[in-house]
């Protein structure tokens, strides 16, 4: 079940080393932070594009939007080319800044109307700057009948997500589909010192799989 979630970006910023290490919270970008509901960011290893969620209230309208920096400001956010009427959200973008992945309830075919349940999907360029595929569907053994989101990949292709599975230990669990021989294998749910009878979602791998921020 999609579940509500406020999030405010934030950075922190250090000022020199002390011996407190002292930091400061700061408002990442005004324009960026004018919706009410802002969340997933993802930024490119230069730093020049960010990508992330924008929601009304009570999610009924959810759409992926981005912003650009030039000369040191960010640009007024624009939303991704393939927004339409269906639901868009979580981005996640590759080391190479070329393929983005987030999560949508658009149907597998774009003459249906009816909203599939949430897969991971993807749009792919072949340099920043350039225009955007079509969204390109995981398919399986990553994507299934049930909910898969936020998904996020580590420097080997291993993609993290969340799952409500009636396998799974509680009610919302994470899962990795391990990059094998060119093909994601099926998905192997991480264990109880991940998992528990309750909810773990959003997780976050790092590059080198050697830790994992999640909710």
């Amino acid at each position: 079940m999609l579940k509500i979630r406020f999030l405010i970006i934030i950075v922190l910023t250090s000022y020199g080393v002390r011996a407190q290490h002292t930091r400061e919270v700061a408002q990442f970008n005004h324009d960026f932070n004018q919706s009410l509901s802002v969340r997933d960011l993802a930024i490119t290893a230069d730093g020049k594009e960010a990508f992330f969620t924008i929601q009304s209230p009570f999610q009924e309208i959810s759409q992926i939007a981005f912003i650009k920096k030039e000369n040191n400001t960010w640009s007024e956010p624009e939303l991704m080319p393939f927004s339409d009427a269906f639901s868009y959200l979580e981005p996640f973008i590759s080391a190479n800044g070329n393929r983005l992945y987030f999560v949508s309830n658009r149907p597998l075919h774009s003459a249906d109307t009816i909203k599939k349940d949430f897969d991971i999907w993807y749009v792919e360029r072949k340099q920043q700057g350039e225009e955007w595929s079509t969204p390109i569907n995981l398919g399986k053994p990553v994507n299934s009948d049930l909910d898969e989101f936020y998904p996020s990949l580590s420097e080997n292709n291993n993609l993290y997500f969340t799952m409500a599975s009636p396998e799974g230990m509680g009610k919302d669990d994470i899962y990795v589909c391990r990059w094998q021989n060119g093909a994601y294998q099926s998905p192997m749910l991480l264990d109880k010192h991940i998992n528990s009878a309750g909810y773990e979602f959003n997780a976050f791998i790092s590059k080198k799989e050697d830790f994992l921020i999640f909710t």
